[in-house]
């Protein structure tokens, strides 16, 4: 595992839900959660298969609960809870 990858991911997650918390102050906050969303996703998203050996459980979990913050999130968080359940062969 790449602790680097894994902290910095951590902090796209943390500095997302900083915009989706205070979009009311900033009008380009909301469209900046989602880039920043973005990222972590292209990040975890190189090699999916990989992803799920490469980084903990903890943060796929809190990639998705981010995820489900933003506007129009939830398709993305869906995606990511079927892949974790399909690598971790159970039934969610």
């Amino acid at each position: 595992m790449s602790i680097s990858e894994e902290y910095f991911i951590e902090s796209l997650l943390k500095e997302t839900l900083f915009y989706v918390k205070h979009k009311e102050e900033n009008e380009s906050y909301e469209q900046l959660s989602q880039k920043t969303l973005l990222k972590a996703q292209k990040i975890l998203g190189k090699n999916i298969r990989n992803s799920f050996i490469k980084f903990s459980a903890n943060l796929i979990i809190q990639f998705t609960e981010t995820a489900m913050e933003i506007t129009n999130g939830y398709k993305v968080a869906e995606e990511y809870i079927q892949y974790f359940f399909q690598r971790n062969k159970t039934v969610g």
